[in-house]
């Protein structure tokens, strides 16, 4: 490849890497400036608007309910306890035991939140809001609460699940208390209210992974809302599970018979200590006869960690909701990268070290690749005396140029890719990396050395003020992963780099400092970690070969009058090329029969 070739496809590079930052930063702005703006539409504090929701069509009966049940019953198990409120028999929260919020309290789920079903059946409408339950059973697995009416009883079921440790199945029950009545039941709508409880450190960071989340029955296609506005949408087709997302912690509502339509919406909250945003759903409940006049719908609750292989034990494609990118890259991820960190976790106890680990082992991986692009580096720097002379001697003859080039390449065993498609093949595992450690539980309040938690910056100074673009903390690893990316461009440098391309070395690590300074601490330190490697294996490298010598044999291939075999792409271009004189031939051929005509 041609020094101006590699120079073009370097600047690519980093414009496509620019842009992708760009995108994520204006994402991140974006969602602060729509929050601000929630602030100035609200008189009161966020406390008190995220107790009395916007959406007045979707949430007409919580008024009636009251903020603070009259009595609860606690249902526990090994992972969660449950905690039911009566006289409405809701469940208003789920504390999850093997965790703590960035307060260092339990993480609550589900609170605050509020829940009302109505079920039309014969020429009624029961609405579950004006019923009052009372316990009916109670043992260590299952808490059974019942309410009756003049006509008919409703029976809410909570049941912890035997098959998963996050799982709690809720089932409601309806049946007359006439034995000679025949119910005609329609489709229940469920409402739910849940305003999301700040749970992480770093707010910003997760108010960008907290959405809603739902996968479609009939082609298992999994979507979302917007993660950075405001936004609605209603879904005519059969729903098999609706999950409400924060960046580490889910609540899923799923349902085996499949929610037959669903509205889903979510809205930003106005900066606040204890909570960032507010969702909420209105889905439709189908039916099963039991036999004895009774109708029944079950629902499973997921209430629990974004765990991977957690997610994927329920076998409702769960795991889609983590962000892991698309295609090539979640495939990486999910199939390479976090089996081998789950293996790690089980020898090495420290998370720095694992992700130390887990670099060396990619570069190990990458060897033969990064060998590849050094030697083809190498071979074309020893080339660019002998580029040049031709593009002095051809400049005025692009194609002649271009034949030359590749005929001086094919003699010395020059690939005019070899140098690049190495490095391009190693990128879609650098950009899984990307993904993998802000969606990794695993690191999430794990310290290293001056780090507090690996799953959020490391801020080592708090400035009294914000940068645009950097933010008001200054991030150690950020500094250092930007600085070993600089002495790795240095070391790398060709030293024909023309002054014009010199400032990308300076610009880009300034750059990465910036961007990564608001990004998880584990991310930054992989990214450093993979610097030094590489700067030490280039040095191992430029040990095993004797780069002299190299130049020496690749000149004197240069040199060899013998044609060399063409290549499929060589022999393309030259057909091409002889074509093109066939056709300019038949064209002058023809306008000199019309003259002589």
């Amino acid at each position: 490849m041609h020094s101006e070739d590699i120079k073009n496809l370097v600047i690519a590079l980093v414009l496509i890497t620019f842009l992708s930052l760009a995108y994520l930063f204006y994402l991140s702005v974006t969602a602060k400036k729509q929050m601000e703006q929630s602030l100035t539409n609200t008189d009161t504090a966020a406390t008190t608007t995220t107790t009395q929701p916007s959406r007045d069509t979707l949430h007409t009966t919580y008024a009636q309910q009251p903020e603070h049940p009259d009595s609860i019953i606690l249902l526990t198990s090994k992972k969660w306890i449950a905690h039911i409120g009566l006289p409405y028999g809701n469940l208003i929260r789920i504390d999850i035991l093997d965790f703590t919020d960035w307060k260092g309290d339990t993480i609550m789920l589900l609170n605050p939140s509020k829940m009302d079903l109505t079920i039309p059946v014969n020429n009624d409408l029961i609405n579950t809001s004006s019923l009052r339950f009372k316990l009916f059973n109670h043992t260590d697995s299952t808490v059974t609460l019942q309410a009756n009416t003049e006509k008919y009883t409703v029976q809410y079921t909570y049941k912890i699940d035997p098959q998963h440790p996050y799982l709690i199945s809720w089932i409601i029950s309806l049946k007359s208390n006439s034995n000679n009545q025949d119910l005609k039941i329609g489709d229940g709508e469920l409402k739910m209210d849940y305003t999301f409880r700040r749970l992480e450190r770093h707010p910003q960071l997760e108010e960008r992974y907290t959405t809603l989340y739902y996968r479609l029955k009939e082609d298992k296609e999994v979507n979302s809302l917007s993660t950075t506005k405001g936004d609605e949408e209603t879904i005519s087709v059969t729903v098999d599970w609706i999950a409400f997302k924060q960046q580490f912690f889910t609540v899923a509502l799923i349902n085996t018979s499949g929610y037959p339509f669903a509205t889903l919406w979510i809205e930003p909250l106005s900066p606040d200590t204890f909570f960032i945003k507010r969702a909420g759903l209105n889905a439709g409940i189908q039916w099963k006869y039991n036999g004895n006049g009774t109708y029944t719908a079950e629902l499973k609750i997921f209430a629990g960690p974004n765990k991977y292989s957690l997610l994927k034990s329920l076998n409702i494609e769960l795991e889609e909701i983590l962000p892991l990118g698309w295609a090539i890259f979640r495939w990486i991820t999910a199939g390479i990268i976090i089996p081998v960190f789950t293996f790690l976790e089980k020898y090495v106890n420290n998370y720095g070290l694992i992700i130390l680990v887990l670099a060396i082992l990619i570069k190990i991986i990458l060897l033969p690749l990064t060998w590849k692009s050094y030697i083809a580096m190498a071979k074309l720097n020893a080339l660019r005396p002998l580029l040049e002379e031709l593009k002095n001697k051809y400049g005025d003859d692009p194609q002649k140029l271009a034949i030359e080039q590749l005929n001086l390449m094919r003699r010395a065993g020059v690939s005019p890719m070899g140098g690049c498609l190495p490095i391009l093949l190693q990128l879609p595992i650098l950009i899984a990396m990307y993904r993998f450690f802000p969606a990794s539980i695993e690191l999430r309040g794990q310290s290293f050395l001056w780090i507090q938690d690996l799953s959020t910056y490391d801020a080592i100074i708090q400035l009294p003020f914000t940068i645009p673009l950097y933010g008001s903390h200054v991030s150690l690893l950020a500094l250092l992963m930007g600085i070993s990316s600089l002495l790795y461009s240095l070391y790398m440098q060709p030293g024909t780099t023309t002054t014009q391309y010199k400032w990308l070395t300076y610009f880009m690590p300034i750059f990465l400092i910036v961007i990564f300074n608001s990004f998880p601490a584990a991310l930054n330190l992989y990214y450093f970690y993979y610097n030094v490697l590489s700067i030490l294996q280039n040095l191992l490298m430029r040990k095993l070969v004797n780069v002299k010598e190299l130049e020496e044999k690749i000149k004197k291939k240069a040199r060899e009058t013998t044609p060399a075999r063409l290549s499929w792409f060589e022999a393309r271009l030259k057909k091409w090329q002889e074509l093109q004189k066939q056709q300019k031939l038949q064209k002058k051929l023809k306008k000199s029969k019309t003259r002589w005509k």
